[in-house]
């Protein structure tokens, strides 16, 4: 159960954030599942599903950049706390590759790396469209299909760049490609050490700017940081069986860049 867990962090401790949502606490007699998975700081509690559809850009240096698009799912059912076998599971109307994860059970993971395999391996559109996640069902899982709208555009970072230098004392203006339809969400981080510690994290309007001051700052040391901005939409549902599951599509990039003094 731990290693399931581990791994549904990865997945499920997603930069985003919400314009919509239908929150199964107010649904009466919710079953209770294994999973409860967080996001951007709201709680899904007792979840039997969750997926989710994001394009993930980092820059590293002038030269480095990766991009890749991703769709991610797990199912489970009141008897086994393993991720199950639920059928076939399509986004858009595309097939998503289902793997075996040993002691983690049944997940369902495509991955585009910048392009290079098939477009359609994950179908993602950032122009505000909905997003239809469908689960064909099997003895293990009931069918399920729902969907999710895209954020209105992709989000590119403007400054910092993974070239520039920022100084801990004066403090610096984060700016990106801000439409203000969507829900923005900022997080930087100690990218020094081996886990990264969240130093800094904000949920706002995607106005296109942020000033970051010496004080948000103050707890990080010099060196190299990570900036992440993102933004999204997430939904929380119930199916038929009144069990709660979580959808959520967004578009996040990664800069990393060095603080000085």
């Amino acid at each position: 159960m731990k290693s399931a867990l581990a791994f549904l962090t990865i997945i499920y401790s997603l930069y985003i954030t919400s314009c919509t949502e239908n929150n199964p606490s107010s649904a009466t007699n919710t079953q209770k599942g294994p999973y409860s998975p967080s996001i951007m700081g709201i709680t899904v509690p007792d979840a039997y599903a969750g997926f989710t559809a994001y394009r993930a850009t980092t820059s590293i240096s002038s030269t480095i950049t990766i991009s890749t698009d991703n769709v991610a799912a797990s199912l489970w059912n009141n008897t086994n706390f393993l991720s199950v076998d639920g059928g076939t599971l399509t986004l858009n109307g595309i097939s998503i590759i289902k793997q075996s994860y040993g002691t983690n059970g049944i997940i369902y993971k495509s991955v585009d790396v910048d392009g290079s395999g098939n477009p359609d391996d994950v179908p993602l559109i950032f122009n505000g469209s909905y997003h239809v996640f469908n689960v064909s069902g099997t003895s293990m899982f009931s069918a399920l299909i729902d969907s999710v709208i895209s954020p209105t555009a992709d989000l590119t970072v403007s400054y910092p760049l993974s070239t520039s230098t920022i100084s801990k004392s004066s403090g610096f203006t984060l700016t990106w490609n801000g439409v203000g339809a969507d829900t923005a969400h900022i997080m930087i981080l100690d990218s020094d050490t081996t886990i990264g510690h969240v130093i800094f994290s904000k949920s706002m309007s995607d106005n296109g700017s942020l000033t970051i001051t010496p004080t948000d700052l103050s707890p990080l040391q010099t060196g190299s940081i990570e900036i992440i901005v993102a933004r999204g939409n997430y939904k929380i549902a119930t199916d038929i069986l009144n069990r709660a599951y979580l959808l959520s599509v967004y578009s996040k990039q990664t800069i990393h860049t060095t603080l000085t003094l």
